[in-house]
């Protein structure tokens, strides 16, 4: 068998630009490994060159073949420091790192490298307005690779994006970076061994005289981690192609745990409320996955709640409805404000509730425009046969205000804080109404 010759090293890149990705990955691993025995900083970049139209004041995405933009911008961001490392990788994108530096003086340089790389820019005859958005983070303790280095650098980049377009990384964002590597990397594992908890928070009528439901919510202690919040593990299940399967399980042990709260009656005019987001609506198995619900446990009401989105797509919405209605299932449209697209859904979906955001519900108790709008929203629903509840409801001032204005149900810590099942099981077997509950608190 002949003998494989290795292929000579190419001596690392420190300084400059280089021609391609491979070559910018062991350009930085080699400066991660002189970090590893002289512990100088490194700061890991990528840039979205955004091209703005001035002519009519609106974003459009950049076109490959107008102009080479990043070719432009590489020239502007390697003439501002001989330390960044820059590699184009996309018609408008740039990855770049810069080592030996301190973390003050990385943060100037930032910042130095988005104020030349905003503006006017003029290559030949084409002239573009470009507004560059940096999301960047530091080779720490927990960011070992070039590989990881690049992920927390792209993450701040789609944190920067939400936030702003001139936002500079600082210790906080680093920070944010490494907890969301450290949550991507465990959460897998906290699905398939179940680590994701319910809490459950009960739902009363707005007149104080019975309990009409119960909203189940995800919740997750991480061991190391903490507490991390819903929003922040659902958005990566999410992006981890987790929901599906997460929210299979969480809904059967919601489910299973509410077999006895309407079994001994205790619930018999209320449901059982389940949040199921828009990507797993939207999967073909959903149907099925709440009729197999449905059979395990038929004692229990069901309903299951959609957030109300400007990108919901009312079409594929309403064609997923019409065999989940078929089981028995309550459809709640939720976090609904006051837009016209709000409004127009109470009459185009086949809801059975719909629940007000808690922003609308906590301007209810001063601002007549709410005021009028909620009374508003109450007409239209109830003339289609649909309940209207008030979200993260807090004070009584608040619960005074929906019960006026002809809101029906209310839900917060105006009337319970969300418990695990046990307690949910004390109070509904106590006998205790919404209203003699306040009187007690």
């Amino acid at each position: 068998m002949p003998t494989k010759v290795a292929e000579p090293e190419v001596p690392p890149i420190t300084s400059g630009t280089v021609d391609t990705l491979d070559e910018w990955h062991r350009s930085l691993d080699h400066a991660i490994r002189d970090r590893m025995s002289s512990g100088a900083n490194i700061a890991v970049f990528t840039i979205s060159l955004r091209r703005l139209d001035l002519t009519r004041r609106s974003e459009t995405t950049p076109r490959p073949n107008d102009t080479d933009m990043a070719a432009l911008a590489l020239s502007i961001a390697t003439s501002i420091d001989p330390r960044l490392v820059v590699h184009i990788t996309a018609p408008d994108e740039l990855v770049g790192f810069m080592a030996d530096s301190g973390r003050v003086e990385a943060e100037r340089i930032m910042g130095r490298l988005l104020a030349g790389l905003s503006g006017i820019l003029t290559n030949g005859p084409d002239t573009l307005a470009v507004a560059p958005q940096l999301g960047a983070g530091f080779i720490g303790d927990n960011i070992t690779t070039g590989e990881l280095a690049l992920d927390a650098a792209n993450v701040t980049l789609t944190q920067t994006t939400r936030a702003a377009p001139f936002l500079i990384y600082n210790d906080y964002v680093h920070q944010r970076i490494v907890r969301e590597l450290q949550t991507r990397e465990a959460l897998p594992e906290a699905v398939a061994a179940n680590e994701i908890s319910l809490a459950f928070e009960p739902r009363g009528t707005t007149s104080g005289d019975r309990f009409v439901g119960i909203e189940a919510f995800a919740r997750w202690e991480h061991t190391k981690l903490g507490t991390i919040p819903p929003p922040e593990f659902l958005r990566i299940a999410d992006e981890l192609d987790l929901m599906v399967e997460m929210g299979h399980r969480l809904r059967d042990r919601a489910a299973g745990s509410a077999v006895a709260w309407f079994r001994n009656g205790w619930l018999a005019e209320g449901t059982l409320w389940l949040n199921v987001s828009y990507s797993e609506f939207c999967h073909r198995g959903f149907a099925a996955s709440m009729g197999e619900l449905r059979s395990r446990y038929p004692e229990v009401k069901l309903g299951i709640e959609i957030d109300d989105s400007p990108l919901l797509d009312e079409a594929v919405v309403t064609s997923m409805l019409e065999p989940v209605r078929k089981l028995d299932v309550e459809i709640a449209l939720d976090n609904i404000g006051l837009t016209t697209i709000s409004l127009g859904r109470l009459q185009r979906l086949p809801l059975s509730s719909i629940n007000l955001s808690g922003a609308i519900v906590h301007s209810l108790v001063s601002d007549t425009v709410y005021q009028h709008l909620a009374t508003t929203v109450c007409e239209i629903a109830h003339s289609r046969g649909i309940v209207v509840t008030a979200c993260q409801a807090e004070t009584r001032e608040q619960l005074a205000a929906a019960r006026s204005l002809g809101i029906d149900h209310i839900q917060g810590h105006v009337l319970a804080a969300p418990v695990k099942a046990p307690q949910v099981a004390e109070l509904l077997s106590s006998g205790v109404t919404p209203e003699d509950r306040r009187g007690r608190r």
